[in-house]
């Protein structure tokens, strides 16, 4: 998770700098550019998920529970102080 979550950071820090960069005179065209290098990123990241990834689920998200593996804790108060309201 870590790795992923290392992954995931980087464009977050790196698109401000390229947008920068792109963006020089903060004109439309310029920031189209932006625009559609960000489609583009998201668009790969459709296509490998279409190509390589899959909606099955998977045996380790299959936990069976069986009712003696389950431990019910209830905690009560058996004592009544004097002062409380009536």
């Amino acid at each position: 998770m870590g790795l992923s979550q290392t992954l995931a950071t980087i464009p977050g820090v790196a698109s401000p700098v390229l947008s920068g960069y792109i963006v020089q005179h903060q004109s439309a065209e310029e920031w189209n550019i932006v625009f559609y290098l960000a489609g583009a990123m998201f668009l790969v990241g459709a296509l490998v998920f279409l190509v390589f990834g899959s909606g099955e689920r998977q045996s380790w998200a299959d936990q069976q529970h069986h009712p003696d593996d389950i431990t019910q804790f209830c905690y009560t108060n058996s004592e009544l102080s004097d002062d409380s309201p009536e």
